[in-house]
């Protein structure tokens, strides 16, 4: 049986050890939890009741700070630091000692919590009953974990050393994901929430590209507004590849977070314009746009839609409207009369010709100018006006707008990678 004995230099070795480390660690002063109290827990065998690591401190007396990284939000209610995040929360338990030569970890869900798991750098979780830290991990000073399931958690940890031992606890609270949270499982999102494209359940959601494979906290707005604070992206005109369509779930209407700027998106996603349903409208309904946390891909309008074979891709595009235009094809939307309005970052032209390589209809350009210049080589910054089949008219537009269009040419040198061709009285450039 396990008992305390006091430890006369405790008061000493606490004040001249917490001098120490404060000037030690002073940037890190304010995230760190209170001083870890002294005292000798020894066993009625005479021995410790902790498993020794090696360490090089070699002072006499035990004393150490005691914080979570990683963490959304951290406090220090009664001088026990709380962490708290989003499943899955991955966060680094890191303690600051002096003249420790010994420790133990332990993580355990909270009495009455759902939580029942987490990962400590790939190992088991055998470090204690019910701990979810491995036996290397409980031993080591600063070990790593990850929390999948929402639940809190009580963190503990005792050290040791030649002046006597210590423990102190802590919390970590991991919640359940909004709208817009990345996940791997439905569990880690909000009720009435899935996971698309989560990992737990590969290939469920089709293909997963880019930042998508990291999981979105989502459901679908088909007919159904979206909560506040979110809005109804509708990927539907793009999911056009075969009959079948492409299979990709994120295709159809889901909701994602609402933004202003890419700092009111997770990370990994940014702050983009995108084709969106009216609240509570059907995926069928006509699109306007709005701006919405999202993957980089597909593509908006202006980007390019080249697929692997070289021909038009239009699943690639947001809009899923591919047109042959610049050297790598254009993303675009039919807009005017009879079809949307074009994004803020784009202007809707009118061709002189409706005859191809024109498109048949209006269409939106991206809008350019000196500081945002066109990167498809065969497209160029103009203003509205010009004659052949490929000018057009930027009605409802200032005199100096520009967007990028296909460039105007004399010879083939004008065209890199491309060809000068005659379109209705005047050349342009267009892919070979």
């Amino acid at each position: 049986m396990a008992q305390r004995r006091a430890n006369s230099s405790s008061g000493k070795w606490t004040l001249i050890g917490l001098w120490g480390l404060s000037v030690a660690v002073s940037a890190l002063w304010a995230c760190l939890s209170a001083p870890l109290e002294l005292g000798q827990l020894v066993r009625s065998d005479g021995s410790l009741d902790i498993a020794p690591v090696s360490d090089d401190g070699q002072a006499q007396g035990v004393l150490g700070l005691f914080t979570i990284s990683g963490c959304q939000k951290l406090t220090f209610p009664a001088d026990e630091p709380r962490c708290q995040g989003k499943a899955p929360l991955t966060v680094q338990l890191v303690l600051l000692p002096v003249g420790v030569t010994m420790y133990r970890w332990q993580v355990v869900p909270a009495s009455g919590s759902s939580a029942d798991g987490g990962t400590s750098d790939g190992g088991t979780s055998d470090g204690g009953v019910g701990s979810l830290l491995d036996e290397v991990q409980s031993k080591s000073k600063s070990p790593t974990l990850t929390i999948t399931h929402p639940g809190s958690y009580l963190v503990s940890v005792a050290v040791a050393g030649p002046g006597g031992t210590s423990t102190a606890s802590g919390e970590i609270i991991v919640g359940s994901g909004s709208i817009g949270a990345s996940c791997d499982s439905d569990d880690q999102c909000d009720a009435g929430l899935r996971c698309l494209c989560g990992s737990a359940i590969p290939g469920r959601d089709g293909k997963c590209p880019g930042s998508l494979a990291s999981g979105l906290c989502t459901r679908s707005c088909d007919g159904i507004a979206c909560p506040s604070g979110s809005s109804c992206l509708n990927l539907s005109r793009s999911n056009i590849v075969g009959d079948a369509g492409t299979g990709d779930a994120y295709r159809q209407p889901i909701c994602v977070r609402s933004c202003s700027l890419d700092t009111d998106c997770r990370a990994d996603h940014s702050c983009r314009e995108l084709p969106m349903s009216a609240p509570g409208a059907a995926a069928s309904a006509p699109l306007q746009f709005g701006k919405a946390c999202f993957a980089s891909i597909p593509g908006g309008v202006g980007a390019s839609c080249i697929g692997p074979d070289e021909l038009p891709d239009r699943a690639a595009c947001a809009t899923g409207l591919c047109e042959t235009l610049g050297a790598r094809h254009l993303c675009t939307v039919a807009c005017g009369p009879i079809g949307v309005s074009c994004p803020l970052s784009a202007a809707c032209a009118t061709w002189r010709s409706t005859m191809a390589p024109a498109p048949a209809s209006p269409r939106c350009l991206l809008r350019c100018d000196a500081s945002r210049p066109c990167s498809d080589p065969l497209l160029e910054c103009l203003p509205g006006g010009g004659s052949g089949g490929l000018g057009f008219t930027l009605s409802g537009e200032p005199m100096t707008t520009q967007v990028c269009a296909p460039k105007r040419c004399s010879k083939a040198a004008d065209c890199p990678g491309g060809r000068c061709v005659a379109v209705s009285g005047a050349s342009f450039c267009l892919r070979s």
